[in-house]
């Protein structure tokens, strides 16, 4: 393969936009990258000398806390909140930190970009609000969702008869009694469904609900995936920034 054929392939298939000679790579990594070329397995090969060597590709995500949140407090949390993201969408990855706010998270080049820093920077805060009303459920718990998961349509079909031409995200609730309470003083009504703001879903309440309930929706699976991902590793405790992406390689 050519090295601009090679090029315009990592740049497609990793997502680096920039030249490579501005990624930070060295001489040796970046003619280990234009010789044997990376695919989508995310590794690198190269012969030298006539053995065969693999190299892994990575991307390093810098992110900063918000300078007026920047405590080793607040600190230490947002690395433990960022590690529980990783490890709930099933991403393995090393997070290193400073006491001034900064962090880099190092990731396998496969994971676009824009997921994974948008994975890591949602707040995650969710809020139930009647509509067209208003009424606000006040959680006892910070995490008022304690659970999620995503499911098909034929479990869904098959375990709450509700038929959807998409997944389900069926969730448990933190404290079941106070939310009963607050469902079954609004029956009849829409229920807003919020992450950071945004609304999620409004089913209308036909009867209370306690423990459990569901979103169905227009979103893909890797949306609902994402959703279930930040609800089932709880809210930041801080503002955080995505600030860049760099590509590395690893022998």
């Amino acid at each position: 393969m050519t090295t601009d054929k090679c090029r315009a392939k990592l740049e497609r298939d990793l997502g680096w936009s920039s030249p490579l000679g501005r990624i930070g790579l060295s001489l040796t990594a970046t003619t280990a990258l234009l010789t044997g070329c990376v695919h989508a397995t995310g590794s690198a090969s190269h012969n030298e000398g006539g053995r065969a060597y693999s190299r892994s590709v990575l991307k390093i995500l810098s992110f900063r806390i918000s300078p007026n949140e920047v405590t080793s407090e607040t600190v230490a949390k947002t690395v433990f909140m960022m590690k529980e993201r990783l490890h709930v969408a099933q991403i393995k990855g090393t997070i290193v930190s400073t006491q001034s706010g900064y962090l880099e998270v190092t990731l396998d080049a496969r994971l676009p970009v824009p997921y994974s820093s948008r994975l890591l920077t949602q707040m995650g805060y969710v809020t139930f609000k009647t509509l067209p009303k208003g009424d606000v459920y006040r959680s006892p718990s910070v995490r008022p969702i304690r659970s999620a998961v995503v499911e098909s349509p034929e479990y869904a079909a098959e375990h709450s008869g509700v038929i959807s031409q998409g997944p389900t995200l069926f969730f448990k609730m933190s404290d079941p009694v106070s939310f009963r309470r607050f469902t079954a003083a609004h029956l009849r009504q829409s229920l807003g469904i919020y992450l950071d703001g945004r609304l999620v879903s409004a089913p209308e309440l036909m009867s209370p609900i306690s423990d459990s309930g569901m979103i169905t929706s227009n979103f893909d699976a890797r949306e609902l995936d994402f959703i279930a991902a930040v609800m089932n590793a709880g809210p930041l405790p801080v503002h955080l920034r995505f600030i860049s992406a760099s590509g590395v390689i690893r022998s």
